[in-house]
């Protein structure tokens, strides 16, 4: 079985791929997984090309992910990087 951890990653940097399977594998809703789709190909766009400003943590797209994506896992904290460290969603929010 698939396990989430403090290390666990919404992608996978050696290959740039968003991980769909390990998404769906805990539940994780088609439309949210296609509202993560478009953010990461916005953040981590095609060589050459400018990564979306919006896409950048702390942003509202970002946040209203993180929320999402907090909702549908209600069992794990989902963090989102802060320099070195991550934090967990609630110290971003008001």
């Amino acid at each position: 079985m698939l396990e989430l951890n403090a290390d666990s990653f919404l992608w996978d940097d050696e290959h740039g791929a968003l991980r769909e399977d390990e998404l769906r594998a805990y539940g994780v809703s088609t439309a949210l997984i296609a509202r993560l789709r478009a953010w990461f190909d916005a953040a981590f766009p095609t060589a050459g090309a400018a990564a979306d400003p919006e896409t950048q943590v702390g942003r509202p797209w970002s946040l209203r992910l993180a929320a999402h994506l907090q909702q549908e896992l209600p069992g794990y904290d989902v963090h989102l990087p802060s320099g070195r460290v991550s934090r967990p969603l609630h110290e971003w929010l008001p």
